[in-house]
């Protein structure tokens, strides 16, 4: 029995060296990977290395990043959050406000910026692939508050199909109700249908 007792705990001792070495191998390798990409970056500081890149390539470089910083802003626009006007049994519009992305093309987005918003009028779409969180469709009706989300960005569009729509709370509350407040607001709406 103790000659047992000892080959497994000299099992569980190798097993634990092996996964130890491993974790120590791959941190190990983490480390040069990073210490490469850093002694690439103080060449880069280096005067002589600097000289190299000129004053068109470094606006190059920053009109390319501005780019890039754009296209994230846009590519992160996938919801809307508003107020229903009006609901059909395919679609319905949206009363809500958008981010002025347009006003940013020309903005050195890494100082700093205020985004402006205007008030729009979306028209959101959903079939049998949208997900309803938190009512039904058939029980959503106009003034309810939802937010509805879509698998692609909806800058610049008017009409989006919703993979997502969520209910928030009933127009009638200008902020975020209390729970109490919901139950009573759910209760009215349950008895007015």
């Amino acid at each position: 029995m103790n000659n047992k007792l000892i080959i497994l705990l000299l099992a569980v001792i190798l097993c634990l060296n092996v996964i130890g070495g491993g974790v120590l191998y791959f941190q190990k390798k983490e480390l040069s990977d990073l210490r490469s990409k850093y002694s690439n970056i103080s060449l880069l500081q280096d005067s002589s290395a600097a000289k190299a890149v000129t004053g068109e390539e470094l606006v190059k470089i920053k009109d390319k990043l501005a780019e890039l910083q754009f296209k994230s802003l846009v590519d992160s626009e996938k919801q809307i959050q508003g107020t229903i006007v009006n609901i059909s049994n395919d679609s319905m519009t949206v009363k809500t406000q958008i981010k002025e992305l347009d006003k940013l093309k020309d903005v050195d987005l890494t100082q700093g910026y205020i985004v402006e918003s205007k008030d729009v009028e979306y028209v959101v779409a959903f079939d049998a692939n949208t997900n309803f969180d938190s009512r039904e469709k058939a029980a959503l009706k106009q003034g309810d508050l939802i937010r509805a989300e879509s698998d692609q960005t909806i800058y610049g569009k008017d009409t989006f199909v919703a993979k997502a729509i969520t209910y928030l709370y009933p127009l009638e509350f200008s902020e975020k109700p209390t729970p109490e407040q919901m139950a009573k607001a759910l209760e009215n709406s349950v008895n007015n249908q």
